[in-house]
């Protein structure tokens, strides 16, 4: 959260509280999750977003579902 904080304050030249990013950890999904997650070839990584919209940035921390072959699909690899 802190990371995506100081990379959007630089991006939107603002400065932003800690208090409007909305956060929803990891450890809010529980293992249920994770098995239904496999099952349909999926994982769960915490992913951050920070966009700016209708002149508001929103940001969100939080639980995504992500394909098994998500980093394979990078330029880098």
């Amino acid at each position: 959260m802190r990371k995506i904080r100081i990379l959007s304050s630089l991006i939107y030249n603002s400065n932003i509280n800690e208090d409007e990013i909305f956060t929803f950890g990891i450890e809010n999904v529980k293992k249920a999750d994770f098995d239904f997650a496999k099952e349909r070839g999926y994982s769960i990584r915490v992913l951050a977003k920070s966009e700016l919209a209708n002149d508001k940035i929103n940001i969100s921390v939080i639980p995504t579902f992500v394909r098994d072959n998500f980093l394979q699909n990078f330029w880098w690899n």
